[in-house]
């Protein structure tokens, strides 16, 4: 995140591992176990 953002590697359930520096597409793929805590 930011201009010196790190490479994150994110495990998905279909597919290969996704690779970015996109801070938005890592905060929308962190998933809780609470459900009240996912929707917000």
């Amino acid at each position: 995140m930011g201009p010196k953002g790190r490479n994150v590697v994110i495990e998905q359930s279909y597919g290969a591992p996704k690779v970015t520096k996109d801070g938005v597409t890592v905060a929308k793929s962190i998933e809780f176990k609470d459900k009240v805590k996912n929707i917000g």
